[in-house]
């Protein structure tokens, strides 16, 4: 018996890649520096800001509820690590022919080793997590539905509500050492949201209209705390706000029983299998701190809607062209059949099993 794909989960995986452009196109590309506060482009920038800020923790506790009851095989590390080395080694070797004065060694190091270097937080953390997973999936299957809400209770209090209260009332108090929520035990945190909702959250009627209500009085919250205060402190992943909206737009898609058709569903799975690169592509040093740094700065005298228009245009055009550009990776990958050779090296050396069942759908 094979289970029946949730489209939502996609649509999830998809929006927040999105909306990580988006934060990126107005943090690093320096719009919102440019913005004078209390101007009506502040106003729309923090409105925007507070729309897609959960967009990391939607991405990490969509894997929660992917891989919560799913077989755990160690292979899939294997073409995942594959990519992150392939996009850090192409886009250096790009600009080494194209602008060879942006290229060191260190980079290429950054590049060829991106757990040691953390050249992408995400994915080292995500690491650290991957080979947790087995035993955060043994554990939900004998724990209680009583027992997941205290536990993730005690969390969000200890790694959210306290960390965020510290820091309002002491600049940089980080007791956990959270780092804003670009930690290995940030991300476990959020698997371990997506897996209590995969297993006990029973959506009845209203409930997803009451996530959506609930996402935006979050979202509310952070764009006024941000229009009226020196600087919002609900502005980290790991801000009680935060958390709350990506648990709710979890609950909202992943039980919006939406079927899309063959058609558009192959899309959608194309689109969500290519949204990391959106990520590896946009964290890669050079991008990141020669491409995209302060790249808008002259679009800021926009009026408020047309920097609504030239955000949001800018942020679908940098989605789809790395989801573009990953194609090329994709095709090579199934051409030289990675993931079928990760699993019979890793069935080789005895790490997992022939056995087959259903699979979880990557990151």
């Amino acid at each position: 018996m094979t289970e029946e794909r949730n489209y939502g989960i996609d649509l999830l995986k998809i929006l927040s890649m999105f909306m990580v452009s988006l934060m990126h196109v107005l943090c690093q590309g320096g719009l919102f520096a440019q913005y004078e506060h209390g101007s009506g482009n502040f106003a729309v920038a923090q409105v925007l800001l507070g729309l897609s800020f959960c967009s990391v923790n939607c991405f990490a506790m969509a894997t929660g509820y992917i891989c919560t009851d799913h077989r755990f095989r160690y292979a899939r590390i294997l073409p995942l690590w594959l990519t992150t080395v392939f996009y850090g080694a192409a886009i250096t070797g790009l600009f080494a022919i194209i602008d060879p004065t942006v290229v060191d060694k260190g980079i290429w190091q950054k590049s060829l080793l991106p757990v040691c270097s953390r050249t992408y937080w995400y994915f080292t953390a995500y690491f650290l997590l991957f080979f947790m997973m087995p035993m955060i999936n043994k554990a939900y299957d004998s724990m209680t539905r009583e027992e997941s809400v205290r536990l993730l209770l005690m969390l969000f209090v200890m790694l959210s509500v306290m960390t965020t209260f510290l820091r309002a009332s002491e600049t940089m108090a980080d007791p956990f050492v959270m780092q804003d929520g670009a930690h290995p035990l940030w991300l476990i945190y959020m698997y371990l949201i997506g897996s209590h909702i995969k297993r006990h959250v029973t959506v009845r009627k209203h409930t997803r209209l009451k996530a959506i209500l609930l996402f935006m009085a979050c979202t509310a919250a952070m764009a006024l705390t941000g229009i009226f205060m020196e600087q919002s402190p609900l502005y980290v992943y790991t801000s009680p706000a935060v958390v709350i909206q990506a648990a709710c737009l979890v609950v909202f898609l992943a039980n919006s029983d939406f079927d899309p058709g063959p058609n558009v569903g192959s899309v959608l799975r194309l689109m969500s299998a290519l949204s990391f690169s959106v990520y590896l592509f946009q964290l890669h040093p050079i991008v990141w701190n020669d491409v995209l740094k302060d790249k808008f700065v002259s679009y800021a005298d926009y009026s408020p809607v047309m920097t609504v228009v030239f955000t949001l245009g800018i942020a679908l055009l940098l989605y789809f062209g790395a989801c573009a550009a990953d194609l090329i990776r994709f095709a090579l990958f199934r051409m030289l059949r990675i993931t079928e050779l990760s699993n019979a090296l890793f069935i080789a050396l005895g790490i997992d099993s022939k056995k087959k069942r259903r699979e979880p759908r990557g990151l």
